[in-house]
């Protein structure tokens, strides 16, 4: 009788294991219903990527001939979930002639709903039981077989993005069924430190906090005020539950109602060993802002009274501060949530609490600090009729300028019937504007050419917002591929690109944004 071949065992799997993937791709492309349902799908079938590459190696690898029947006999238990897996999405993708008549179609979204579910349960049973496996190789089995120029891709970059949207939507699942006012605390409870500002720094129960208000109009109809409570409610449930380090947002220990002053507070923990940065005189009260520390800047050596900019912070520092603000947005984004103000002003920055002060950095290096994305005001749920803040302003072009650089042209306009109601790709605009001011560390209405946008005269507000579009499009064109390579430039282009029109898709800003930084942070702190 023949010895049985692993190789053949192991090459019939890799086959069916590239065409469930090719299936779920097809799947996920086409679905537009359930869509951050899918995301989860596809994110847990980036297992599929990394069983392939292993596999692949089994041949080169020089395993003796017990080691090849170990990784084979593998291959068999795992195969048959695959098989079972495709045709699951198979099925999926098919509608049922039962569902056909016009009556059963809800019918048929609720089933189809359910499958999707119970699809995307087997395909992370089955991650776990092959994550279990190459856990389980003997060390110098592990060793060959996951040597590879791309394993910071594999590992670092689909394995944690996967780990953290299945984090973030039970979370969201969970925070969905508390109640709104779950977490209202009482005004006298928090001390105000900070004296200006929608952003103050306070304590708490005599802990340092940070709270951050959301005025409503005087005036405001009792029904409008408690809307407003029940939206921070819910939205104080989920960021309570908010890992600061993991999702680049901090948790919050509550939120207050202040009627005598028209606004309410949430309050924001402080992140267990971090601190506000030192006053500087570009600062007040300590609270440091990602767009305050690029403008510092230096004197010009021509003209002492000029700024030039240029970065102080090492190339891994600005990327892992790009890659901790887009998945802060993807975070929010999954709990179906909108921020309506992603700027370099809201992301304040915290400093190392221990003990290492700017100054006392190498001279080559100066101390970036962790990034946390602020400015909740204008946030709402994206099912919700208006910001959690209750106010929507616009001022004249000339006074806006500055913050109208980070919103989608569409976004813009002298009154609210002149804009498109705010939506998620809007805020992966936002997202684009941000990065590119990393990528060139640089206020960008300093940059010349956006601030010549400012004074120049154009036959409509709608031309100038386009204009400054166009304008950051080139610039990312022109220096990003040299600051920070043609990937992070490409990244930047698509967010700036986004059109109202498309089609939102959570996984697009997961592939297309939030894994590629990940995996260039990644790549760049084993350098």
């Amino acid at each position: 009788m023949a010895a049985p071949d692993p190789f053949g065992t192991i090459v019939n799997a890799i086959t069916l294991a590239q065409l469930l993937k090719t299936t779920i791709i097809t799947f996920v492309e086409a679905e537009k219903t359930e869509r951050s349902l899918v995301a989860q799908l596809h994110l847990n079938a980036s297992t599929l990527d990394r069983f392939v590459a292993t596999f692949r190696r089994v041949e080169g690898a020089g395993l003796s001939r017990d080691d090849q029947s170990a990784v084979a006999e593998a291959c068999n238990l795992l195969e048959p979930e695959i098989l079972s897996m495709k045709e699951a999405c198979a099925k999926i993708h098919a509608r049922d002639s039962r569902f056909g008549k016009y009556i059963l179609r809800a019918a048929w979204v609720t089933y189809r709903r359910r499958q999707i579910e119970a699809l995307t349960v087997q395909m992370k049973q089955w991650s776990d039981t092959f994550g279990d496996f190459i856990a389980g190789l003997p060390k110098h089995v592990r060793d060959r077989l996951e040597t590879d120029e791309n394993r910071a891709d594999i590992y670092a970059s689909a394995d944690h993005m996967r780990a953290l949207s299945n984090l973030f939507a039970s979370l969201a699942t969970s925070a969905a069924s508390d109640e709104a006012h779950r977490l209202k605390r009482q005004a006298d409870e928090v001390e105000i430190i900070g004296t200006s500002g929608s952003l103050r720094s306070a304590t708490y129960k005599g802990s340092r906090v940070l709270v951050e208000y959301k005025t409503y109009r005087q005036g405001e109809s009792d029904e409008r005020i408690t809307y407003i409570a029940d939206q921070i409610g819910r939205l104080v449930n989920f960021l309570e539950r908010a890992d600061p380090i993991t999702t680049g947002i901090l948790a919050c220990a509550g939120w207050t109602e202040i009627p005598q002053l028209d606004r309410f507070g949430i309050i924001f923990k402080m992140p267990l060993g971090y601190r506000f940065f030192p006053d500087s005189p570009n600062r007040s009260s300590g609270l440091a802002t990602l767009k305050s520390i690029i403008a510092e800047g230096a004197p010009a050596a021509s003209d002492p009274t000029k700024r030039t900019y240029s970065p102080k912070h090492t190339l891994n520092d600005r990327m892992e501060v790009a890659s901790t603000i887009a998945t802060a947005l993807f975070y929010l984004h999954s709990y179906n949530w909108v921020h309506e103000g992603v700027s370099t002003s809201n992301i304040i920055m915290l400093a190392d609490d221990d003990g290492e002060e700017v100054n006392n950095s190498p001279s080559n290096k100066e101390y970036l600090g962790r990034p946390f994305l602020v400015g909740f005001d204008g946030a709402r749920s994206n099912d919700g009729m208006t910001s959690i803040g209750g106010i929507e302003e616009i001022g004249t072009d000339e006074n806006c300028f500055t913050e109208n650089i980070y919103r989608h042209p569409d976004r813009q306009g002298e009154t609210a019937e002149d804009r498109l109601r705010y939506q998620m790709c809007h805020d992966q605009y936002s997202l684009g504007a941000v990065l590119l001011e990393i990528g060139i560390w640089m206020p960008l209405e300093k940059e010349p050419s956006v601030r010549r946008l400012r004074q120049q005269d154009f036959g409509s507000a709608r031309e100038r917002h386009l204009a400054v579009r166009q304008a950051l499009i080139k610039l990312a064109e022109r220096r990003l591929g040299i600051t920070f390579g043609q990937r992070y430039q490409d990244i930047v282009l698509k967010c700036l690109t986004i059109k109202s029109s498309a089609s939102y898709e959570l996984s697009g800003l997961l592939y297309d944004v939030v894994e590629p930084l990940s995996s260039m942070r990644s790549s760049l702190s084993e350098v």
